[in-house]
């Protein structure tokens, strides 16, 4: 697979909308595999690799996966735009809510 597919762009929509059912080392292991699918050096892979370190709160995993991203040179300004926002501001989980 050169580039992600529609069926594959659908799979890791699902696996994004269900983040909370699974432990973050389930999750992170889950979108690698899908992630496997893509080329090596392909920045939509690395990209979706770090925002998965990113939200599960690996952050410092994240930023080298951001880097390759950005250096592959991904045609997408949205995932060129959200490697950069990575980058600069990294995940924050927001905090529950005081009662």
């Amino acid at each position: 697979m050169n580039s992600p597919d529609a069926a594959w762009e659908a799979r890791v929509a699902d696996l994004w909308q269900a983040i909370e059912t699974y432990a973050p080392e389930e999750f992170v292991a889950r979108l690698d595999l899908l992630v496997g699918e893509l080329p090596p050096d392909s920045a939509i892979g690395h990209f979706e690799r770090g925002s998965a370190r990113d939200s599960t709160g690996n952050s410092r995993l994240a930023v080298p996966l951001y880097r390759a991203a950005l250096a592959a040179g991904d045609p997408s300004a949205d995932t060129q735009t959200a490697a950069e926002r990575g980058l600069t501001a990294p995940y924050q989980p927001r905090k529950a809510a005081k009662p």
